[in-house]
């Protein structure tokens, strides 16, 4: 179901209950029998009916306007429905009472009675005017979306860099260190070792948590407990079951498990 559909289901039940509730009020009242009230329900509410649906092109005309012109032309049109619905009714009500007096004259309301429909069409229009223009509002806004997608289209943000200086926890405290002085990494339980070149350190730290603070493309995982900078790496020498060792810098070596192995090989250029 469509929005114009579903403006016309609203828009008549909106004007059958107006009817009925008049209706009502005047077999309350007693002042009427049921096909009086009933014409006199119509004569009241026929002419806002009609005049909404109406005013609906002319809303139609202000879609897409600068704002300040929308809100003129409602104002503008607010004075012409009054007009029109004030004559409606006037013509309508002398229709309805015709059989009862006998002849047609035009009723001209005033004092409550004039407050009253004056109250409730201005209302009627307001509620019309509001539905298109929130639909209108919504346009603009879709429109106003669709530009500025237009204008600065959406980007993949990059990764955040891995840091450069790291922080060693130690039983001591913390220990300051360059990622690319880092030579290897090796759990120890909960715990871990980071070794560079002169020192090696207990970290607090575990291995899966250095992993994941580390350059990935710096820091292979070369066993389930060993971490190798590649940029430190001078050599990898098969070991004949699927498995290397790691040379390093300083002299340093390292045995990698079968799936190490397979990402150091994943590298191969």
């Amino acid at each position: 179901m469509d929005r114009q559909d579903r403006f016309f289901i609203w828009y008549a039940s909106g004007a059958i209950s107006l009817v009925a509730g008049y209706v009502l009020i005047f077999m309350a009242t007693g002042s009427d029998r049921i096909g009086q009230s009933v014409a006199t329900a119509l004569a009241n509410i026929l002419p806002l009916a009609v005049l909404g649906l109406g005013v609906r092109p002319f809303l139609r005309q202000l879609h897409g306007r600068p704002l300040r012109n929308v809100l003129a032309g409602v104002a503008l049109l607010a004075i012409l429905w009054s007009l029109c619905w004030y004559c409606s009714v006037a013509v309508t009500i002398g229709l309805a009472a015709w059989p009862s007096v006998g002849r047609f004259e035009l009723v001209w309301l005033s004092g409550p009675a004039l407050l009253w429909q004056a109250y409730q069409g201005l209302v009627i229009f307001a509620l019309i005017c509001v539905g298109y223009l929130a639909a209108d509002f919504q346009d603009r806004a879709a429109q106003l979306e669709a530009r500025l997608a237009a204008i600065a289209p959406a980007q993949d943000l990059p990764p955040p860099s891995a840091p450069s200086t790291v922080m060693v926890k130690t039983a001591e405290g913390y220990q300051a260190l360059d990622a690319a002085d880092i030579l290897w990494l090796e759990a120890d339980g909960d715990a871990s070792y980071v070794i560079t070149r002169t020192k090696r350190f207990k970290s607090r730290t575990t291995l899966t948590a250095w992993s994941e603070q580390l350059d990935p493309k710096s820091f292979i995982r070369v066993h389930r407990a060993r971490l190798v900078n590649i940029r430190r790496m001078i050599s990898a020498e098969p070991l004949g079951d699927g498995r290397f060792v790691v040379h390093l810098e300083a002299g340093q070596s390292v045995e990698t498990s079968k799936a190490g192995a397979r990402n150091l090989k994943s590298l191969t250029a």
